[in-house]
This record gives structure tokens, C-alpha cells and sequence, in this order.
């Protein structure tokens, strides 16, 4: 374990890479907490790759580093940011494939593989979805 007052390097082009439960989608924990699935992480979506829709309890940040993507209705391309508030919903998809980095103060809770035709502002808990279960987590290995 490094210590808190040790700067920390990871060289991503030798890092070694997770495969998600996601078919298509890699990441490579950067600054996380893995039990707790927060942290910043980059990921890698295949071409064609569909992420599925989520909701954000505490939020997310997103830079596309390379390629394109479209979460929700917004389209994306390499040098995009895009902030997603607390309790937002939506699905994300690449036809060419991407790396983007995602920061994610809490997990995201998976809703399904359904699509949504425009990006969704935080509902409140009664009118939204129900969480998924803990078996749908995209980021945890078994």
C-alpha cells in the first residue's frame, strides 16, 4: 500500500488493464477505492460498445482522451468534458471505440441496457428508477 504522502505514478500504456463485466469496456483504476467503486478510472470502450443506462448518485466527470461517444443524446469527441450532476441517468455507446477518464465521487448504480433518447437531469428518489443490484456492478471483479 503507498503511503498518503507519496506521490503515485501509473503509466497506462503498461498498466495493467481490467476487463469489465461489461463486454467491450476495460478500465484501469487510477486514484480509487475499488471496494467502494469510486475514484477516477480510465476506460476503454471497443468499437461499437454500449454502456448501459445508469444513474450517478454523487455525480461524474467525464474527458474524452481519444475517439468519440455519445452519452445520453451528447455527442463526444476527444477533448470533450462533460459533468454529469448528482442523480443523473443516462447510457453512453461508441460506434469507433474511446479512452475517456471518468471521475466518480460514489458508484454508479446500473439500471439496464435499455436506451435513452436525451441526458437525463437527477430526479428525485421517488420518481426515479429503482437501484440495480449489487451483481450488475461494471467495475468490481468476481
Amino acid at each position: 500500500m503507498t503511503p498518503k504522502n507519496v506521490s503515485q505514478l501509473i503509466e497506462s500504456a503498461s498498466a495493467p488493464w481490467k476487463p469489465s463485466k461489461i463486454q467491450g469496456v476495460q478500465y484501469l483504476p487510477l486514484h480509487a477505492d475499488e471496494d467502494e467503486r469510486a475514484g477516477s478510472f480510465l476506460l476503454k470502450l471497443n468499437p461499437g460498445t454500449s454502456y448501459p443506462r445508469h444513474r450517478h448518485p454523487a455525480g461524474e466527470e467525464i474527458f474524452v482522451m481519444r475517439g468519440e461517444m455519445t452519452v445520453g443524446d451528447r455527442k463526444l469527441k476527444a477533448g470533450d468534458y462533460l459533468y454529469s450532476p448528482p442523480g443523473s441517468v443516462h447510457d453512453a455507446n461508441t460506434t469507433d471505440g474511446c479512452l475517456f477518464m471518468s471521475i466518480l465521487p460514489k458508484a454508479i448504480e446500473i439500471i439496464g441496457f435499455g436506451t435513452t433518447s436525451e441526458y437525463e437531469e437527477p430526479k428525485p428518489e421517488a420518481e426515479g428508477l429503482p437501484p440495480s443490484p449489487q451483481s450488475s456492478d461494471p467495475l468490481k471483479q468476481s
